[in-house]
């Protein structure tokens, strides 16, 4: 099986939702040559923020957080689905044209993956699409 590193690059500037500063990730040197014998830096970031999987608790309470989730869960085949024409949601009208079985892993395409999603119009999937 061939492997799609699909992962956004991590940096300050990098797009985040509706262009929240707190949302950005903050990178801080901890030690370095001159101060240490190594080089470290610390990460603070939304985990919201860039590529990531969605844990079921981030919409349902109650719902199971990703450490309870088996990654070999999320690690297979998949399918990419070109909704780049959707504008402002992705919904279940979308999606029934595309013959999704019980049991598919997808990727949905739209135009937040081409866009900069610093702009306040960010296409989400709803309720009915979900």
């Amino acid at each position: 099986m061939k492997i799609y590193d699909i992962s956004m690059e991590i940096s300050y500037e990098m797009p985040v939702y509706k262009g929240r500063t707190e949302k950005r990730p903050i990178f801080k040197r901890d030690s370095d040559f001159k101060s240490g014998s190594v080089y470290e830096t610390r990460l603070d970031m939304n985990l919201h923020t860039g590529t990531h999987v969605d844990a079921p608790l981030h919409i349902i309470e109650g719902g199971k957080n990703l450490e309870s989730i088996d990654l070999d869960k999320v690690i297979t085949k998949c399918r990419v689905i070109d909704l780049t024409y959707a504008t402002e949601k992705v919904s279940k009208a979308h999606l029934v044209l595309k013959e999704i079985q019980k049991g598919d892993f997808i990727l949905l395409k739209t135009q937040n993956s081409t866009e900069n999603i610093l702009e306040k119009d960010f296409i989400y999937l709803d309720e009915t699409g979900a």
